[in-house]
């Protein structure tokens, strides 16, 4: 028996391949400057079996990253946006944005306050069991986050955004989310952190990654908020720069794999 969510998708998705066979129709048999008939026209379109099929993740969804800074990653995990997600699956869940080229892993920064430890694998039934949110405290985070949207609004627009810590219980977190939603997690690594030459620093990545695959966590990787970003760093290519950039963030991957010792996927947007 199918959930609501998914019928609810089924009957969207039927709704609008209506609607663009009804555009189609309308587009080909009225004049669109006097809306006056023209020639008939008779489409024909095969039902009988597909032309093409789309990855069953197709349909994704992102989850920012200012979340780290806002606290927001701590209450994902609620009993309602986890039942919400799971209608979404499978999908793709990346966690990325502006901030994320801002973010430094910090191990020894935990808190223990998601009940996350490494008695329980990230797929485990026991670890899935959703903690219970009062709705004051619901309420205080939804009020923190619209007193920080304004704040991080200004701080994209005039270039100003602030390092920012993510810590192991954050990552725990998202990892609880994405799995028990059954979605593959897609994490942003901060790509500006810059060496001499302007290289890239991997060394907080590396942290980040030993944490990851010690917790037996799946995750993929994206470098860098954009290849744009990247190449706005200083660097002596003058007007190659791009492609500089781009050569650099291709010879790092080696780099990455080898610090991280298990198959890993980087994603570059």
């Amino acid at each position: 028996m199918s959930s609501p969510i998914r019928s609810c998708r089924s009957r969207c998705f039927e709704s609008a391949v209506s609607w663009l066979i009804f555009s189609l129709l309308f587009a080909v048999s009225v004049d669109p400057l006097n809306g006056e008939p023209q020639v008939p026209v008779k489409v024909s379109i095969q039902t009988d079996e597909a032309v093409g099929v789309v990855n069953p993740a197709f349909l994704s969804l992102a989850i920012d990253s200012s979340l780290a800074i806002s606290g927001g990653i701590a209450y994902l995990r609620t009993p309602r946006l986890v039942a919400l997600a799971r209608g979404l699956a499978p999908a793709f869940l990346r966690f990325g944005g502006t901030e994320q080229d801002f973010l430094m892993f910090e191990p020894s920064a935990s808190k223990d306050v998601w009940q996350a430890t490494s008695r329980h694998h990230a797929n485990d039934e026991k670890w899935c069991t959703l903690p219970h949110y009062p709705t004051w405290l619901l309420q205080r985070q939804r009020e923190k986050e619209e007193m920080l949207e304004p704040v991080l609004y200004k701080r994209r627009r005039t270039n100003t955004v602030q390092n920012a810590t993510i810590t192991p219980d954050m990552l725990d977190s998202l990892n609880g989310f994405s799995s028990c939603s059954g979605l593959h997690l897609i994490y942003g690594l901060n790509a500006l952190l810059r060496g001499p030459g302007s290289d890239w620093n991997s060394s907080n990545a590396a942290l980040l990654l030993h944490y990851t695959a010690s917790k037996g966590y799946n995750f993929s990787w994206e470098l860098g908020n954009g290849l744009l970003v990247v190449s706005a760093v200083q660097a002596p290519c003058g007007p190659l720069c791009t492609y500089c950039a781009e050569a650099r963030i291709r010879r790092n991957t080696a780099l990455v794999r080898t610090l991280h010792k298990i198959q890993v996927s980087i994603i570059f947007i």
